[in-house]
């Protein structure tokens, strides 16, 4: 089939005819052959179509990959060589040129360069400007009139082209506006960013979240309080420093400022006294063993606790009655049998141990206080 390289179509040699002359019929028979054979065959783009006998071919056919294309501020895509083009150079793109409405171009970028955001004539996602780097793609809608718009940007390292942070308000919206689950089940789930895998996102079953949440908080205040039955409080933080006591027994303080208390060991009997045992032991309960007689010999005359035959000032007085010293004097016996006043008064506050009438109005008296 007289077809070249590019695919235009040459008629076959000696088919044209002449005024007045006969038509060969080989030659004749040779054009329609070669129509027919056209007709059947795959046509190329040039002639019309895509220069594949399959769907899928022919869109392969004309999704084809054009020579590369250097940035420039307008990067003319009406020079491309096919619908995918490779973007070298690092210039900053404002426009790509005008092309008819509805074609498309699918870019890939060699490098860095920003592409910047008009609302007219350079349409991009976000509505910022943005940095490309080695690997994005991009395809891009034409408007016609040398308006584009970018209706898909993919960046090679898989991150999103608007910020996480930049669409926390649409999220937010989406949770708010969403139906209310008034009690949460174990298989429900939770969506986190999990900072020990580089930020990425997780879920989390709620019977976990639970769980997790628990065992956390329960760690923090093990450290901020006692656990019922568990530790005995220390005496620094206001315990005893123990779990249990001996019945009934005295408590004291432990052998430092903040060790555990003790218990006396003993109880014991009715009627002893709990004594002291100096520093550095603990007192005793003992029975009551009095020695009267150093007591009285450390007494002095006069002291609380000593006797005195003594003569009340004026009337009588029986035996309990307390009286004033000063209202006491000491008296002594004289030769005669009778029984004389001393000039000596007394102090404190004496009880009567006797009676005595209005006179001679003497008798003994304790003292008391």
């Amino acid at each position: 089939m007289p077809r070249d390289g590019n695919g235009v179509y040459s008629k076959p040699a000696g088919i044209d005819a002449s005024p007045d002359t006969t038509i060969e019929s080989a030659d004749w028979n040779a054009f329609t052959a070669d129509m027919e054979q056209d007709a059947n065959t795959a046509r190329p783009i040039v002639a019309g179509g895509t220069g594949a006998n399959t769907a899928v071919g022919a869109s392969d056919k004309l999704s084809t990959q054009g020579s590369n294309i250097a940035s420039a501020t307008t990067t003319n895509l009406a020079l491309a060589t096919g619908v995918a083009v490779t973007i070298t150079g690092t210039t900053t793109i404002t426009g790509f040129g005008t092309v008819a409405a509805g074609a498309r171009r699918l870019l890939t970028f060699a490098g860095a360069l920003t592409l910047t955001h008009n609302a007219s004539s350079l349409i991009l996602p976000g509505g910022a400007n943005i940095t490309t780097a080695a690997g994005d793609a991009a395809e891009l809608l034409s408007l016609g009139s040398g308006n584009w718009r970018v209706v898909r940007y993919t960046k090679a390292d898989g991150t999103p082209i608007v910020p996480i942070s930049d669409i926390s308000g649409n999220i937010a919206g989406s949770i708010h506006a969403a139906a209310s689950k008034t009690t949460p089940v174990d298989a429900d789930e939770l969506g986190l960013v999990d900072s020990a895998a580089s930020n990425g996102l997780k879920r989390l079953s709620w019977l976990n979240a639970v769980n997790t949440l628990k065992a956390t908080l329960k760690t923090y205040f093990d450290t901020l309080y006692y656990i019922v039955g568990g530790t005995d409080v220390a005496v620094a933080d206001g315990g005893t420093g123990r779990s249990s006591h001996t019945a009934y027994a005295v408590l004291c303080g432990g052998t430092t400022t903040t060790a555990a208390q003790q218990s006396i060991a003993s109880v014991g009997s009715s009627g002893q006294v709990l004594t002291s045992n100096g520093a550095g032991a603990l007192p005793t309960f003992q029975s009551i063993s009095v020695d009267y007689g150093a007591g009285n010999a450390a007494l002095g005359q006069g002291d609380v606790g000593t006797y005195a035959i003594a003569q009340i000032g004026s009337g009588s007085v029986s035996t309990g009655n307390t009286t004033a010293g000063s209202n006491l004097k000491l008296v002594y016996i004289a030769s005669a049998g009778g029984v004389t006043a001393a000039a000596l008064a007394l102090s404190g506050t004496w009880r009567s141990v006797g009676n005595t009438a209005a006179s001679p109005n003497t008798t003994l008296f304790l003292r008391v206080s």
